[in-house]
């Protein structure tokens, strides 16, 4: 093979990386700084398992999805407690948001930046209503 038709693939291929990296390149940088998903520590899933025998709930989830101890800017961590029966908590709802919010402040191990967690009870009953309790962490 001569030198030119050699300098000729060496540029073309050259040329061929750069351009796959300019088109997606941000994947790249994407997938590097994106927060990884669902990363639930133990005593996250401890206190889920607790609620749930306790409140005889089905499904817990919260926000935001990624690893809390790692958050990078002040933000707000939120329990959604789904399908209770609001009728049988209705007197006692605000102790029990106030007992899950002391209990996640204090098991769970949450970054500085999270200022306030709340708390949203989604009950079963028909219309669909949900009741959000607010905490800051300083009062807890």
């Amino acid at each position: 093979m001569s030198k030119t038709k050699q300098a000729t693939l060496f540029i073309s291929i050259i040329l061929l990386i750069s351009w796959l990296f300019y088109k997606f390149g941000f994947l790249i940088v994407l997938s590097l700084t994106a927060p990884t998903q669902e990363e639930i520590d133990r005593n996250e899933i401890n206190l889920f398992n607790e609620i749930r025998q306790e409140l005889n709930i089905k499904e817990i989830e919260r926000a935001p999805r990624y690893n809390i101890a790692e958050a990078q800017d002040t933000i707000s961590y939120d329990l959604f407690l789904k399908d209770i029966d609001c009728e049988k908590y209705k007197d006692s709802l605000e102790e029990i948001a106030i007992t899950i919010a002391t209990r996640a402040n204090n098991r769970i191990s949450l970054n500085k930046n999270v200022y306030k967690i709340e708390i949203v009870f989604q009950c079963e009953k028909t219309p669909p209503i949900s009741l959000k309790y607010k905490f800051f962490r300083n009062d807890l």
